[in-house]
């Protein structure tokens, strides 16, 4: 996906689940304009971000509007056929709140509201929605747990979540079977697979989270970058490829650098 300086939407790729928005299962070898995303009412929408899940897409207007399309589970609009063509979620689903901030999982999203407000939908079978349950859940539904911490940042995981508050502390939720939630003990026993309400990890003033598929980083505010989850293939930096169920620093004088500024995770 690529979302331009005039907020016209560009995507490409597999076109499987209707993920590009065009309307049909086409793959797309080159970017393709989106249509002029509109409400349901027909009000043109202006999209100041983007977020691409693992079978669908996401976009957030200035207006506070969210707009989803493709696989059905993390779509949010409670249909069980895809959604070929970029479609607003009803603002009731999010308690007439704003949205300034969605990211796309797996097979699930989460979405920020404008005071801080955690909002999650789609596959909960691994917790991944932090609502105590292991269901689906076909609407946004507010994260009670998280209720008057003031999230500033989301994201998302192939089967878990990341949230981080105001006070620099970073919640997780979802799969640990990789140890990508940073609170240990990943293989003790069955139920330590997951977590399924948000837990802190033990890393205070935090300034930025990311996720990959089943792995975890964040930065603090010395710089200081720190890796967890899945290692197989030697994405935690830590020269080896085991898995890590707790945070590890990753040393940044080998890169020559005195800290971080920013980081990215992906797939």
């Amino acid at each position: 996906m690529l979302l331009m300086d005039d907020g016209a939407v560009y995507t490409f790729g597999s076109g499987q689940s209707g993920r590009l928005g065009h309307g049909d299962l086409l793959d797309s070898f080159v970017p393709r304009e989106l249509l002029p995303i509109s409400s349901d009412e027909g009000m043109a929408l202006h999209v100041v971000g983007i977020s691409a899940g693992g079978g669908h897409s996401m976009a957030w207007c200035a207006a506070g509007e969210l707009v989803t399309w493709g696989a059905a589970q993390p779509a949010g609009h409670g249909l069980s056929e895809d959604t070929m063509e970029p479609k607003m979620i009803n603002h009731a689903g999010f308690g007439g709140v704003s949205v300034i901030e969605a990211s796309g999982g797996g097979s699930h999203s989460v979405a920020r509201g404008q005071d801080g407000q955690v909002y999650t939908w789609g596959a909960g079978t691994e917790g991944q929605l932090g609502h105590n349950r292991h269901i689906e859940e076909k609407y946004p539904r507010e994260v009670e747990a998280l209720e008057g911490l003031g999230a500033i940042r989301v994201a998302t995981g192939e089967k878990h979540t990341l949230i981080l508050d105001r006070n620099g502390t970073c919640w997780a939720f979802g799969s640990n079977d990789c140890g990508q939630l940073g609170v240990g003990s990943h293989f003790e026993d069955e139920g330590s697979r997951f977590e399924s309400t948000p837990r802190s990890i033990p890393i205070e003033g935090v300034l930025e989270i990311d996720a990959g598929d089943s792995h975890s980083a964040l930065m603090d505010e010395r710089r200081e970058l720190f890796l967890w989850g899945s290692g197989e293939d030697g994405q935690l930096g830590l020269g080896a490829d085991d898995d890590e169920s707790l945070p590890h620093n990753v040393a940044l004088t080998q890169m020559r650098r005195d800290g971080a500024k920013s980081i990215s995770y992906n797939y």
